[in-house]
């Protein structure tokens, strides 16, 4: 308590603290009175330097905050690429069926134009899906790799399944149904049709293990 009395007309309380009003009446004293006292320095100026750092700190932590956050590409779906192939099969064998007997009895140009127009549509769709499988793949593994060289980690790095190989996996399934057509070539187009599998099964183990590296590390 202060020692003068309430300001407010016909009020004798003693005033509260040095407001110039009473308990009863220091809601009616201009709101520039009340001062908090925590903010004053020894000589009763404001401290406002305190605030300038709290806010400026928010500030650097928030934009630490999002130069740690990770940003990924949209992973695609593998469904709606199989969705799409297996649309694409549908339409054609229903424009098959339906045109049955001028492929069965005519020059079959129908048949070549249908099967050609719908492997092309599934190999757009192959192709496009690879493509943004590679760019999700190749951010995830910028990620990691940015992790560890910061963290200077010496954990062992397994290999990626080399272009070379890919290429040659590819290639050995096109020799083996290419020589599968051709009564005379039926031991090449297996030779071929073995190597693609190897090959296959060496990508295949590969990549499994390359994606386990990059899932226990992101």
């Amino acid at each position: 308590m202060g020692n003068s009395k309430c300001k407010h007309e016909n009020c004798n309380a003693l005033e509260y603290r040095t407001s110039g009003y009473c308990l009863k009446h220091k809601k009616a004293a201009p709101e520039s009175i009340f001062i908090v006292t925590s903010n004053l320095d020894e000589e009763g100026n404001q401290i406002q330097k305190n605030n300038h750092q709290s806010s400026d700190n928010v500030v650097n932590n928030k934009s630490d905050y999002s130069s740690k956050q990770i940003i990924l590409p949209l992973k695609p779906s593998s469904g709606n690429a199989t969705a799409g192939i297996l649309g694409i099969s549908g339409f054609c064998f229903l424009i098959l069926v339906i045109n049955i007997d001028e492929i069965l009895f005519g020059d079959g140009e129908i048949f070549c134009w249908i099967c050609c127009g719908g492997l092309f549509t599934i190999i757009f769709i192959l192709l496009n899906y690879s493509n943004a499988k590679s760019k999700y793949d190749n951010a995830r593994e910028k990620v990691v790799m940015e992790k560890l060289e910061t963290t200077k980690s010496e954990q062992r790095i397994p290999k990626k399944p080399s272009v070379a190989l890919s290429f040659l996996n590819g290639l050995f399934l096109i020799l083996a149904i290419i020589f599968i057509f051709n009564d005379d070539m039926i031991f090449i187009s297996f030779l071929f049709g073995t190597l693609f599998l190897v090959t296959f099964v060496a990508i295949s183990s590969a990549n499994r293990e390359w994606q386990k590296f990059i899932d226990n590390h992101l």
